[in-house]
């Protein structure tokens, strides 16, 4: 029996990659199997999270796997930028010197005319 060559790896190589082409996208468009319940409570717990009604809503709606981690991926770029944000303040007003109060300077007596 002789080793396979080098173009048979090849073809064997992209036949892989193009079934796991398929499967993911398979995957990534599943329907969304999540319950009339579940699909309840993740908008409510949207809702407690204070991300807003527009965003509690979506919850409601059916989402495809690849839909939900690409909301996924936008409130942790949120989040980020959230935090990002909030370490920025912070920095400037650490290094930000605070106003003292101003002093008078002293009266300078000049001497009288005379």
């Amino acid at each position: 029996m002789s080793a396979p060559n080098k173009n048979t790896k090849i073809i064997i190589g992209v036949i892989v990659l193009a079934v796991l082409a398929v499967l993911a996208f398979g995957a990534l468009n599943a329907p969304d199997q999540r319950t009339a319940g579940e699909k309840v409570g993740d908008a409510v717990d949207a809702l407690s999270e204070g991300q807003g009604v527009e965003e509690a809503t979506e919850e409601l709606q059916d989402q495809t796997t690849g839909e939900q981690i690409q909301d996924a991926a936008e409130e942790a770029v949120d989040a980020v930028q959230e935090n990002v944000e909030d370490a920025a303040e912070a920095v400037e007003e650490a290094v930000t010197p605070e106003p003292t109060p101003a002093t008078e300077a002293p009266a300078v007596e000049t001497p009288a005319a005379e």
